[in-house]
């Protein structure tokens, strides 16, 4: 079996498939499913903004009776079928994109720049030559043997291409490196997700109210908004936004609040009592909270509580739902709502 390193840029690739050279080799086809626009204003976006993506794999053959090399696409089809959409100016990109001169456009509607960035982006391909089909087949075989298991926020994202993935995946490009930088995840979390894993159980507590998460109910809610639309996005954002800012203006970063599990709390408190949202409602101190004066220093009395929880008696029960092994519906509310009465009170 051979097998090439090739390269063509996205013009020469498109090219290739209106002159029937290049074709999709459906039997590789994992799926007869598209892949949503969220999806696939994703990888528009990567390769204007120059990022790599991973190789696509191509199978050379030649008809013996033509004489002429078509070579088949077996690996990266939706990835080929979305940027040849985009070149055909058929895929309209998402309003959600982070490169705000791409959004909601058409390629013939991008800057002369993006599109030239577009057309000259290279593509980087596995080229099996003089194989069988049998062969590639195990070519396959063998890369997936290598493959780590992979973790369940991996295997959500893995499995799921719709709304919600793409909707918690622009949270964490917002969100992730914020989470890292205030030491709420350590930068070798993010490599196997658990910035998305974060995020993702804050937008259930949003959705659906405070609870104990796990593998299924995660799942379930990715597999609820995989066609549908995700409810409030922008409210959603916009809330996290405001929460994000609100945390920055207090000196509280190097304490024990910045804790993963006390930190989802905090920032359900905060959006609870700054933007009163439906599902959090009732854990606020009032109906009309609002974010104290008083509440930078009441939120340093409860991180002392958690250094040092028999000094802070008072704040027992606040403490007590904040151990590790408490990450339950029951101690999660109660977090919430002592951080929520921290915020929203002069005093606790």
């Amino acid at each position: 079996m051979k097998t090439n390193l090739v390269n063509m840029t996205i013009a020469d690739y498109c090219e290739a498939f209106e002159r029937n050279q290049v074709r999709i080799d459906r039997t590789y086809q994992r799926s007869s499913d598209v892949w949503p626009q969220a999806a696939r204003s994703y990888l528009i976006e990567t390769i204007l903004k120059g990022f790599p993506v991973p190789k696509l794999a191509l199978h050379q053959k030649t008809d013996l009776k033509s004489k002429a090399t078509i070579k088949f696409v077996v690996d990266g089809q939706q990835r080929s079928a979305a940027i040849l959409a985009f070149y055909n100016n058929e895929l309209q990109l998402s309003r959600a994109l982070e490169l705000a001169a791409a959004a909601v456009k058409r390629y013939g509607e991008l800057p002369e720049e993006l599109q030239e960035d577009f057309l000259t982006y290279v593509l980087y391909f596995d080229q099996f030559e003089g194989s069988g089909d049998e062969d590639v087949r195990e070519y396959f075989r063998r890369i997936n043997s290598f493959t780590a298991p992979l973790n369940p926020e991996e295997q959500r994202h893995a499995r799921f291409q719709g709304n919600m993935k793409w909707f918690i995946h622009s949270l964490t490009q917002r969100y992730g490196e914020t989470l890292v930088n205030l030491g709420v995840l350590p930068k070798q979390s993010v490599i196997r997700m658990q910035d998305t894993k974060f995020l993702a159980e804050l937008v259930h507590a949003l959705i659906y109210g405070v609870t104990t998460t796990s593998k299924r109910t995660l799942d379930t809610m990715y597999k609820t908004y995989e066609k549908a639309a995700v409810p409030d996005e922008e409210e959603i954002r916009r809330a996290m936004d405001d929460d994000i800012n609100a945390i920055l203006e207090w000196k509280i970063t190097e304490t024990a609040l910045m804790k993963s599990f006390v930190f989802y709390s905090l920032m359900l408190a905060v959006i609870s009592v700054q933007s009163h949202w439906p599902s959090l409602s009732y854990l606020e101190a009032t109906p009309e909270a609002t974010i104290r004066p008083e509440a930078e220093g009441n939120l340093l009395r409860l991180a002392a509580a958690l250094d040092e929880p028999a000094v802070y008696g008072d704040y027992k029960q606040f403490t007590d739902a904040s151990d590790e092994k408490t990450n339950v519906k029951l101690q999660r509310e109660r977090r919430v709502h002592w951080l929520a009465r921290a915020i929203a009170s002069d005093a606790i």
